[in-house]
């Protein structure tokens, strides 16, 4: 099992699709939980950009939620403390994610967006209009975007 990750060129375009699923998945630094390469090559072949990310974000979450079942949240001996990671809220942080990601995405101010991969190349006009599939003359004049 691999783990890469590039990040985006320095105009901010991702140079593989695996890069951008890392990216808007979260998991840009390899941890054991981490979805390896081929997992995300497959959800590739399978699904979207988005609903790739969106999965790999929830089989990490799916990881975090048995870790919190099985583990405890602190350690104590004696007098000494030691806290552990809190996987529950972990778990619930990705989940989230991964229904934001289901959505449509996020904005940097938390509104929802539509996170598009054009991979790098810039979509032309959209040459869909409400009443494109009616049969009329007017068509062309009645073009909603």
């Amino acid at each position: 099992m691999s783990f890469t990750y590039t990040g985006p060129n320095n105009v901010g375009v991702f140079a593989t699709a695996l890069d951008e699923v890392r990216f808007l998945s979260e998991d840009t630094e390899e941890t054991v939980d981490s979805v390896s390469d081929e997992e995300i090559l497959y959800l590739l072949t399978q699904f979207s950009v988005n609903l790739s990310a969106a999965l790999a974000v929830e089989r990490r979450a799916g990881k975090y939620s048995l870790k919190s079942s099985s583990q405890r949240s602190s350690l104590k001996v004696g007098d000494l403390s030691i806290g552990k990671m809190d996987y529950a809220s972990t778990a619930t942080y990705l989940y989230d994610l991964a229904a934001k990601l289901r959505s449509g995405g996020v904005q940097n101010d938390g509104t929802p967006s539509i996170v598009l991969s054009t991979g790098g190349v810039e979509p032309a006009e959209s040459v869909f209009y409400i009443g494109q599939d009616d049969y009329t003359a007017l068509n062309k004049e009645r073009r909603v975007y």
